[in-house]
């Protein structure tokens, strides 16, 4: 019996190893229908007692095409081709940076040439941006194939979300009582970072944008679309936009605009961090400022752009496994 159970064992093992080596190829458009059904379950439970499991999924999985899907994809195009003629424009255009350069060498008593600082950079991003990208071809079919799967998914994550949970109570081999604590746990920490971390994001991305608009910083849009994504990654957030705009506009004559940016970004969109974070976040679970950073920069590197997401939710769950853990079956004899 031990020898059958070992043998079962090993091939599920080796059936998950294959399972994930076949699904990586498109493991952002996966976490993408989980991140989508995960916020369209809720409206699924009102529609589906009123016009069936099926219709009310397929419904949403329409509603959210276009009001969630398609919106984020154009958004980006025109963010990605924004980005990419400033950097053609910017070797065309000449940045009077002496106004930096003066204060900074009589501060630390060093000579810089942010000129060629900023161009040589200018340049670095271009190339890396260009020598990165796939045939067109390529890109294409594969975008085509993954919002294909993502749609697909979606549909079915959204309407048979309950069977999943209550197939995985049957099959878990821990108690009931962990199980339901482990998921509760899990289900927290991840509204936590989708309701929560994101919203705050979007919040302060929109106010940093007002700070942009008020002092004439060109495309203010689409800088707040950019600086909302910034914001959700710990370290950099907003003032990796509106530190840079500062400068500029102090670089190019227009002082008050420049500094008043500063105090801005600062004071207003600093602060405000302090005070979303513990309502929006925390009133789901509480989730440190630690694994937030870890989870993000650490979830960007394995998973990508979605390892904005996921990163903190798995550091988050590992956090909740342990305390389970410890509820349950208390701390090991030493």
């Amino acid at each position: 019996m031990k020898l059958d159970k070992g043998l079962l064992l090993g091939f599920i093992g080796l059936l998950v190893v294959l399972s994930a080596i076949i699904v990586l190829p498109y493991i952002q458009f996966i976490l993408g229908a989980i991140v989508l059904a995960f916020i369209l379950r809720p409206l699924q439970r009102r529609l589906e007692p009123r016009i069936g499991g099926t219709p009310a999924a397929l419904s949403l999985v329409i509603g959210s095409v276009f009001s969630i899907i398609l919106p984020f994809v154009l958004i980006f195009a025109f963010v990605a081709s924004a980005v990419l003629g400033y950097i053609r424009d910017f070797e065309e255009r000449e940045f009077d940076f002496e106004t930096l350069e003066g204060p900074i060498a009589s501060y630390t008593g060093m000579e810089v040439d942010l000129n060629s600082f900023v161009r040589s950079s200018g340049e670095v991003i271009g190339e890396s941006v260009f020598s990165g990208a796939v045939t067109a071809v390529e890109t294409t079919i594969h975008l085509l194939i993954g919002f294909g799967l993502l749609l697909f998914l979606l549909f079915f994550f959204v309407r048979d979300t309950d069977r999943f949970v209550a197939w995985f109570r049957d099959v878990s081999p821990l108690r009931t009582s962990v199980t339901n604590e482990l998921l509760k746990r899990i289900t927290n920490i991840t509204r936590a970072v989708l309701i929560g971390h994101v919203l705050v994001a979007i919040i302060q991305g929109i106010i940093a944008g007002i700070g942009l608009a008020m002092v004439g910083i060109p495309n203010a849009i689409v800088w707040t679309f950019i600086m909302m994504l910034l914001a959700l990654i710990p370290l950099i957030g907003t003032f990796a936009v509106w530190a840079p705009a500062s400068a500029y506009l102090v670089s190019t004559g227009s002082t008050f605009p420049g500094i008043a940016l500063f105090v801005y970004g600062a004071f207003v969109v600093g602060i405000s961090d302090e005070y979303l974070r513990p309502v929006l976040v925390n009133r789901y679970a509480t989730i440190g400022s630690s694994v937030i950073i870890l989870g993000v920069l650490g979830g960007i590197s394995v998973f990508g752009f979605m390892g904005l997401f996921f990163g903190p939710i798995i550091v988050g769950s590992l956090k909740a496994a342990i305390e389970v853990y410890d509820n349950h079956y208390g701390r090991p004899d030493v």
